[in-house]
């Protein structure tokens, strides 16, 4: 985990850990079934906090290869069986990218608000709809909408810059909804660590 902090402005990004050591990264399925070595970077999350108010989420996103938007388009080209071998990986990368944003906000922001806010952006119906469904699986819930034919939508529009459904969380919610899951990424891998160093022979 890469953090970027400067006053209450954050950029925090999920990287391989393999990148950093020279180690080859793994491959992802793309169009065309071709294998490609991803970039380093799994995703990153921007915003800023506030003194007066929740701590803003303005840019949350994972690489394409992670397979969520491979495996949406399954069945696009007749083909479906290119996208089979796509990470099925984008809900944990999530919630671990998740868990880092909130630890930040409640240890090392210097702004600390007990909630964050997040903008579900309402560009096209379709995305929108799985955005929704998708914070609210996390623990968000809704706040208003936020549309430009609204007049009092003006200062939404001016912070958030579009349309959309405006929905909040508290963090103590997210840890306490999510904090065994990544718990459990983290002894998952440790157990694989252990098994891949052990002499052959052993388990």
């Amino acid at each position: 985990m890469c953090v970027q902090g400067a006053g209450p402005a954050y950029r925090l990004e999920l990287r391989y850990a393999e990148a950093a050591t020279g180690k080859e990264l793994p491959t992802a399925a793309t169009f065309g079934n071709a294998e490609e070595a991803p970039n380093a970077l799994l995703g990153y999350c921007t915003g800023f906090t506030q003194p007066f108010g929740p701590a803003h989420l303005e840019s949350i996103q994972m690489r394409q290869f992670t397979g969520y938007h491979t495996r949406r388009r399954k069945g696009w080209s007749g083909r479906e069986t290119r996208y089979e071998a796509a990470p099925r990986v984008e809900r944990g990368l999530g919630l671990l990218l998740g868990a880092a944003v909130v630890c930040y906000m409640r240890e090392v922001a210097p702004f600390k608000h007990p909630a964050m806010q997040l903008l579900a952006i309402n560009d096209d119906e379709r995305q929108h709809k799985t955005l929704v469904r998708y914070y609210r699986g996390l623990g968000f819930e809704a706040v208003r909408e936020v549309s430009g034919d609204k007049l009092s939508s003006a200062a939404d529009l001016m912070v958030w810059g579009g349309d959309g459904l405006l929905m909040e969380m508290p963090l103590e919610r997210f840890l306490e909804r999510w904090g065994g899951a990544v718990r459990r990424m983290g002894t998952r891998d440790q157990a694989k660590a252990s098994t891949d160093a052990a002499p052959a022979g052993q388990s």
